[in-house]
């Protein structure tokens, strides 16, 4: 996105199932759309053409009948001082003399749709199982947030345990600073699955084309 986002502290992101609003998929599915539309129009040359024209003249004389005499009466009867005329005319045409490039065009629009077709399906699959990998790991991450926590409960008791002790004079001081290392390694091992947690639910909501900003809510 070209987009740097800072998390505020505290803060998490809801996933919710939702339908897939990949922009992989939007456009690939445009452009299967678009060659099936190229496909049916290059089939347009094997038909023939039918148009229809309609010709409608007026003119009016304007003749010196007195050039005529002696026979201008005659020439008055003859012809007409307005003229009206429409012509109805229904045509067919047909490109009959192509020698094969109709077919060849054809042809070719009928392999570019077959390519968009495969490349929409690859789309969709590819998104479809990438989202089925990021639900596994994210149910995977769950799983480490929950024995991180249990480990770190454990680490918490046995330092608590080992403190009483050291203050008593019963153990020593690195065995002291062991429990304080074990428990704040604990610490940290369920920090950074819980980071990984949020990354992963960010990743799928990028993959389904939802934007991430919208789920992301204050603990």
């Amino acid at each position: 996105t070209n987009n740097n986002f800072i998390p505020t502290k505290g803060s998490a992101i809801i996933y919710e199932d939702s339908a897939n609003k990949s922009y992989d998929i939007k456009i690939n599915s445009l452009k299967e759309e678009m060659s099936e539309l190229n496909k049916d129009l290059s089939l347009a040359p094997f038909k023939p053409t039918i148009f229809v024209k309609n010709i409608v003249g007026f003119s009016k004389n304007n003749f010196n009948y007195s050039l005529y005499a002696p026979f201008d009466m005659i020439v008055k009867e003859r012809v007409k001082e307005k003229m009206f005329s429409n012509i109805f005319m229904l045509g067919l045409s047909w490109n009959v003399f192509s020698f094969g490039a109709d077919k060849k065009a054809y042809e070719s629009a009928k392999l570019s749709n077959l390519a968009a077709k495969e490349m929409n399906i690859y789309s969709k699959k590819s998104v479809s199982e990438k989202e089925k990998l990021l639900i596994q790991k994210i149910s995977f991450l769950q799983e480490e947030i929950n024995a991180n926590e249990k480990l770190l409960n454990a680490s918490k008791i046995a330092y608590e345990s080992i403190a009483k002790k050291y203050e008593a004079g019963l153990v020593g001081y690195v065995e002291y600073l062991n429990s304080l290392e074990t428990m704040q390694g604990a610490l940290a091992k369920l920090s950074l699955s819980k980071a990984k947690f949020e990354i992963t639910k960010a990743e799928l909501l990028l993959a389904k084309g939802i934007i991430i900003k919208d789920f992301v809510i204050d603990l």
